[in-house]
């Protein structure tokens, strides 16, 4: 019995000690345990931010590749229409072209025809200078 109350009266001398020692090593056990919860949240933050990083990068190539994709659709509809307006404008000047021919193979002496012809495509009077 002596061995406690020994043990007894150290408690009751140094309790505030103790107490001291008991409350620092819990709240540094607490606080290990906090630090612990935090970096696994961390974690977990960091790898959920990771995969929407990822999934927006994602996103910018597939965007960027369709957009890559409608540039060069873009230029070949271009260039098409260019080709057609080329075929097109050729073709209105090869008939233009063959309309005169033909008005000057039809018309070349007629003056009057070539009048009345002018007056009828485009609504305006000519008016030929007396025949001398």
């Amino acid at each position: 019995m002596g061995v406690l109350t020994n043990i007894w009266g150290f408690i009751q001398k140094h309790w505030q000690a103790i107490l001291l020692v008991v409350v620092l090593a819990g709240g540094y056990a607490w606080l290990q345990h906090q630090q612990s919860t935090f970096a696994t949240t961390l974690q977990q933050i960091d790898a959920s931010h990771q995969t929407e990083i990822d999934q927006i990068n994602k996103a910018r190539e597939t965007e960027k590749a369709q957009h890559e994709a409608q540039l060069e659709h873009l230029q070949q509809s271009l260039e098409r229409i260019q080709q057609e307006y080329s075929q097109a404008q050729a073709s209105i000047i090869a008939t233009q072209t063959a309309q005169q021919k033909q008005i000057v193979q039809t018309y070349s002496n007629d003056s009057v025809g070539l009048a009345k012809l002018l007056a009828d495509k485009f609504g305006f009077v000519v008016v030929l200078p007396p025949a001398q």
